[in-house]
């Protein structure tokens, strides 16, 4: 349980540094500032970017906001087990608990985890969709932003 904690923080920490594209999108400013055309078709280009980023990024940070809430409940969750050690046991591949309020407590929060999870996915599986939406205005595939080939439903972790 420890080791999966460790993984959650570090984890979070991935969550906070990639959280936010601004020097990506600085760098592609430039980018397009720097291109050998009239000032007026990179003015139109940067509008088109910066109208796009910033629906982009909208739903980009909602899905980074519910996931990094998942991550803390699924925390509070380990580091809740871990310090109620004495207070179940293992039996069959089950926790067995000692005290009723003890159980209550983590079965909340593993509720409250397994329904942050449950958002988190539904909020991932939304932005995809609006990515795809956005590739698709411009008559791209997801294979030609690099992105990895769809996962056919029947293969689809539940």
């Amino acid at each position: 349980m420890e080791k999966v904690l460790t993984q959650l923080h570090a984890l979070l920490a991935l969550e906070e540094k990639y959280a936010f594209l601004d020097p990506i999108l600085e760098r592609n400013k430039a980018r397009i500032r720097s291109v050998d055309a009239p000032d007026s078709a990179k003015d139109r280009v940067l509008g088109g970017v910066n109208s796009s980023a910033q629906k982009e990024l909208a739903n980009r940070s909602a899905l980074y906001a519910k996931e990094e809430v998942w991550i803390r409940s699924s925390s509070d969750l380990y580091e809740f087990t871990l310090a109620k050690g004495a207070s179940y046991s293992l039996r069959d591949g089950k926790l067995v608990f000692k005290h009723r309020t003890v159980m209550s407590e983590f079965n909340q929060r593993l509720k409250d985890a397994l329904g942050r999870k449950a958002d988190t996915l539904q909020a991932k599986e939304n932005f995809e969709k609006l990515q795809k939406e956005g590739l698709r205005e411009f008559n791209l595939q997801p294979s030609d932003m690099g992105f990895p080939p769809e996962t056919p439903p029947a293969n689809k972790p539940k």
